[in-house]
């Protein structure tokens, strides 16, 4: 008869230590793919909001072509001074992005600011970007 190897298989510690380990390594691909979906979702909004703000600068630079002649003239009365706000559509029409357009300046240089806002995972986001509006010939 053949005796049994004490020393054959893995004690309990060993499987416990394993198991830890397992779990750790698991623990830590889990949240790594989760920072990854998280971070490419911000992004995705980043990249958004930035498209509605230049489609405003591209809208704004139309009309500043249209009304070239007035500008010269020193006729701003398109561009009146103050805010203006409206929404960007995400994901059908939904009002997820705030735009607010701002037009500071006097008689030579007109300054636009446009901001969209919006609120991701209870904070609030903003992207900005500031164009200028001149009298130039």
């Amino acid at each position: 008869m053949r005796r049994k190897n004490l020393r054959s298989g893995i004690t309990l510690l060993e499987a416990v230590m394993a198991t830890a380990i397992t779990v750790l390594i698991g623990t830590a691909l889990v949240t790594m793919a989760i920072t990854t979906l998280t971070t490419q979702q911000s992004s995705t909004f980043k990249n958004l909001a930035t498209r509605c703000a230049e489609t405003k600068v591209e809208e704004i630079k139309n009309a500043e072509r249209v009304y070239r002649s007035n500008i010269q003239n020193g006729d701003w009365s398109n561009f009146p001074n103050g805010s203006t706000t409206d929404y960007c559509p995400y994901n059908s029409n939904t009002q997820f992005f705030t735009r607010v357009t701002t037009f500071t300046g006097g008689a030579i240089v007109k300054d636009v600011e446009i901001v969209i806002s919006w609120v991701e995972k209870g904070r609030y986001v903003r992207v900005r970007l500031v164009s200028q509006l001149t009298k130039w010939l």
